[in-house]
């Protein structure tokens, strides 16, 4: 008689036991919901936008601008009117600027295997400090990590997820400071488009354009095309073979 009510009392705290653990676990869920829900008003928020400017201040020593940040599940991350610094690109003062930025990433679809991303970056204008070279690493420190790439890359990897991405960079100029004794180079009209509408089905391709300016004077216009077929094999194995690589626009020098 008594090994009953204690295999009773066992089965009842068992019970309690069971259902605050799942009282718990439905309290995590609706926690997590709320935070995922709240999380686009959040980051849009002036509050959140104005700790960003704060520390992007604190963290590089100049003033900071953000005119607009906004985020959401369906239309990604807009970012409007970023600016580090002041004056032109040329100036000391200066360190970065930004017009625009949109990324966005297909959540659902990578969940089942197919990576969705798309880039649109317009505006960007940034100073590069000069800095001290590196000592150069011994030839043949630097002929073994070359080979070891190449042998990486020959060797086909099994790749179970799909991509199609997008990206978009436009209207960008990037100054590198002088040297002394050196000249001041300046990217200005940069733009790069990469597309790969599905790693499996078609190729990556990626077009280039910018032109170098040394003490203010073009020195060189480059635009640059290539294309990557056969990223992915049907059986997910990643075997690229060249399409049109490195192939220069007619009458530019690459």
């Amino acid at each position: 008689m008594s090994d009953e009510k204690s295999t009773k009392r066992l089965r009842k705290r068992a019970r309690k036991v069971l259902f605050r653990l799942l009282l718990g676990v439905a309290a995590l869920l609706v926690l997590c919901a709320a935070l995922v829900l709240a999380l686009p008003s959040l980051v849009s928020s002036d509050f959140v936008r104005a700790r960003l400017v704060a520390e992007m201040a604190k963290a590089t020593g100049k003033p900071a601008r953000l005119d607009a940040l906004s985020f959401g599940w369906s239309d990604g991350l807009r970012v409007k009117g970023l600016a580090i610094g002041g004056g032109q690109v040329a100036d000391p003062e200066f360190l970065v600027s930004l017009e625009s930025l949109h990324a966005e990433v297909g959540i659902l679809a990578a969940l089942r295997g197919d990576v969705r991303l798309l880039v649109e970056l317009n505006g960007l204008r940034a100073r590069v400090p000069a800095k001290p070279e590196p000592p150069q690493k011994p030839l043949a420190e630097i002929l073994q990590n070359v080979f070891a790439l190449v042998r990486a890359g020959l060797s086909p990897a099994q790749v179970k997820l799909d991509a199609h991405v997008k990206v978009a960079l436009s209207d960008m100029s990037i100054f590198l400071e002088p040297k002394p004794g050196g000249k001041a180079l300046e990217l200005r009209n940069v733009r790069v488009n990469i597309d790969a509408p599905g790693l499996r089905s078609a190729p990556l391709t990626l077009a280039a354009n910018l032109d170098v300016y040394a003490d203010q004077r073009l020195a060189a216009p480059v635009r640059f095309e290539a294309s990557i077929a056969g990223l992915l094999t049907p059986a997910g194995r990643a075997q690229p073979r060249p399409g049109e690589a490195g192939r220069p626009r007619e009458g530019c020098p690459l």
